[in-house]
């Protein structure tokens, strides 16, 4: 099989500024997701801020959400949204694999929406939020010192169960075997009634500090279902990945109730996030869910799934916990995978819009994507899961020579 080239788009530079323009046509998207084949691919990160920087500029796009803990996020959202000034970079991101957001790339584009509120009201500023669920102290530490700063009664209760948490922060499989241990047992009921509690304390006023009430909600909901995952560890990694991906799905969800029905999202995620799982094999094969499923299942085209790959180049990732990342070449893709027949193609970028293949009978075939832990020599074993990339996103994005982000 050859790719249509008459189906393709080929796209400039990511540095001309023509390029987002051929994202317009997506430009209705209530939900568009930006996917990623690597968290390490500089170039995946500087196009989808190209992207972005226009759909935020052009079609009224004000709200980016992205595969971070809200712990995190928080301090980007109150600098560049609240309080209008230079982000602290020391605070952002202090935790393991922090290069995933603290790298060049996505420091410029945060430096550009804080450029782009600074003279606009409140409500019409773009607001910055993560979907992630992966840091239960981090979240809970946000949380109490929410409550603290705000003289709340519950904040006694907040302590109480982050003392409980903390005494399982550095061991997570150890939360999910002690069945029988009382803070255990108790726990997920008592974040679910603090969480309930602290709903009902939203400041009526609209202003800074309603959302800062925001942020620490998010915070919480994410406290929530971290305690979920932490309980899921000893189970099976299917599990685990639904908990997380349901909890990103649950987090739109309270963006949009909050933002109204005529909210604009933009995300990003990896593109085994971004993807329909159900054409992928991590779906029908695994039985795992994804963002992109669930979003898709139910705004329809209201939700836009845009992958990206890559055929050649490096990545910035880690071989293994305790490694420091680093730049590594990866391999050209294997002959049989979409890789190969999109590196086949004469243009060195396009878009595809995969929506005009979806008249073909379904076609399977291996597709490649990277994680923060990258080996080398184990890539055709670790890193391809056979898909339909037809179905699996409503359009695709290919740089085929890439380049490993700057980490700073």
């Amino acid at each position: 099989m050859l790719l249509d080239c008459s189906l393709l788009d080929e796209l400039p530079p990511i540095e001309n500024s023509s390029f987002a323009t051929h994202f317009d046509r997506f430009s209705d998207a209530k939900l568009l997701l930006l996917g990623d084949a690597s968290h390490g691919t500089g170039d995946f990160y500087t196009a989808r801020a190209a992207i972005t920087k226009r759909f935020i500029s052009e079609y009224g796009h004000k709200i980016l959400a992205i595969e971070a803990d809200p712990c995190d996020v928080m301090v980007l959202d109150r600098f560049v949204r609240l309080a209008l000034g230079e982000v602290d970079w020391d605070k952002a991101f202090p935790h393991a694999n922090n290069w995933v957001w603290k790298n060049e790339e996505f420091r410029a584009l945060i430096s550009w929406i804080s450029e782009w509120n600074r003279h606009l009201p409140l409500k019409e500023r773009v607001a910055i939020f993560g979907l992630d669920c992966l840091k239960t102290a981090s979240s809970m530490n946000e949380l109490v010192g929410y409550l603290e700063g705000s003289n709340s009664p519950l904040v006694e209760q907040a302590r109480h169960l982050r003392s409980g948490m903390l005494n399982f922060k550095d061991d997570p499989a150890a939360y999910a075997s002690l069945a029988s241990d009382p803070f255990r047992i108790e726990a997920a009921q008592l974040i679910s009634e603090l969480l309930s509690s602290f709903r009902h304390t939203e400041p009526k006023a609209p202003g800074p500090e309603r959302e800062l009430w925001f942020n620490a909600l998010l915070c919480g909901v994410s406290v929530v279902n971290s305690e979920r995952f932490e309980r899921s560890e000893a189970k099976d990694f299917v599990t685990k990945w639904n908990v997380r991906d349901t909890h990103m799905f649950l987090v739109v969800h309270e963006i949009l109730e909050k933002f109204g029905s005529d909210a604009r999202i933009i995300i990003w995620a990896h593109n085994n996030h971004v993807g329909h799982a159900a054409f992928s094999e991590i779906g029908y094969r695994r039985h795992q869910t994804s963002l992109g499923e669930l979003l898709k299942n139910q705004f329809g085209d209201e939700a836009c799934l845009i992958g990206f790959g890559t055929g050649q180049g490096s990545i910035f990732a880690s071989r293994g916990r305790g490694h420091a990342p680093e730049a590594m070449r990866i391999g050209i893709p294997i002959p049989e995978s979409w890789e190969n027949l999109c590196h086949n193609v004469s243009f060195p970028r396009f878009l595809m819009d995969t929506t005009q293949r979806r008249a073909r009978p379904s076609e399977l075939r291996p597709g490649r994507t990277f994680g923060t832990f990258y080996h080398p020599e184990r890539e055709r074993d670790e890193c391809y899961l056979e898909a339909d990339l037809f179905r699996q996103f409503d359009a695709w994005v290919w740089i085929d020579a890439t380049s490993a982000l700057n980490s700073v």
